[in-house]
């Protein structure tokens, strides 16, 4: 039974759903429109559920609280194989250019883990701000190599460039306002930030809708482009996907967590 009931939980179970409902879509994906894109596809959506049911039973279980360190390892998988899928959606790019999109992808991932770390236990940033220069840069080359040697449609390339990059920019700005409180910021608007990232459950109901919206919206474009031929098809799933996704995000940033879902004692 779900004790202390709350938006992180929320998110973890909802991303569990929505990746087994996926996960039928990608076999049958797999057994009609075989390709190197729908078998990354349909990883990226297996890594998800698998986490999230792990996340779903250790709430169940566990006093599972603070910081998630097990989503740096499923964002390592998902996130790599969602850039493999996407990189081989209209293209069969060189290997070498294969392996060194998931080396830079896995590198990210890891970063990722050390500035979520180095916030919460260093007290001088100059390491956690040299670590999101880096895993920043990565992200940039990530996405021109997807662009210039997977060639995918603008829609797909779109929501994928959109949807990885709002980790970086959640994660960025957790770094400058923590850095802010340290040195003595107090206006309105680091009140609303510092009241939010003061949450770890804030911060981890974030992380979570940031990984189901991002990846659902790339599967959703993603497969309705390997499986369709029609262009407006493909146009108007990935707009309906995106305004749902960026609804989601939004209501969850703006809105403190016992402010989305009031807790069940």
């Amino acid at each position: 039974m779900f004790y202390d009931f709350n938006g992180r939980q929320f998110h973890d179970g909802f991303a569990a759903l929505a990746a087994f409902i996926s996960l039928g879509f990608c076999i049958d994906g797999l057994i009609h429109h075989y390709s190197v894109a729908m078998l990354a596809l349909t990883f990226m959506q297996a890594t998800t559920y698998c986490f999230h049911v792990f996340y779903l039973y250790n709430y169940i279980f566990y006093d599972f609280t603070g910081i998630n360190r097990y989503k740096w390892y499923e964002y390592g998988i998902s996130a790599t194989a969602g850039a493999v899928a996407v990189i081989y959606s209209s293209e069969d790019p060189a290997t070498n250019i294969v392996i060194l999109l998931i080396v830079m992808s896995t590198v990210q991932q890891g970063l990722g883990y050390l500035i979520d770390d180095g916030i919460e236990h260093r007290p001088v940033l100059f390491y956690v701000n040299l670590e999101v220069i880096l895993a920043s840069l990565l992200q940039v080359i990530e996405f021109f190599l997807v662009g210039i040697y997977g060639n995918p449609p603008t829609a797909l390339f779109s929501v994928y460039v959109i949807g990885w990059s709002f980790f970086g920019i959640f994660c960025s700005l957790h770094v400058a306002v923590i850095q802010s409180i340290q040195n003595g910021g107090s206006s309105s608007t680091i009140s609303f930030f510092r009241d939010r990232y003061r949450d770890r459950e804030w911060v981890e109901s974030i992380y979570s809708v940031l990984g189901w919206t991002a990846k659902i919206s790339v599967f959703t474009a993603e497969y309705v482009y390997l499986t369709e031929e029609s262009r407006d098809l493909l146009d108007d799933a990935t707009v309906t996907v995106g305004l749902f996704s960026l609804f989601a995000i939004m209501l969850t940033f703006v809105m403190k967590r016992s402010e989305v879902i009031p807790e069940l004692l």
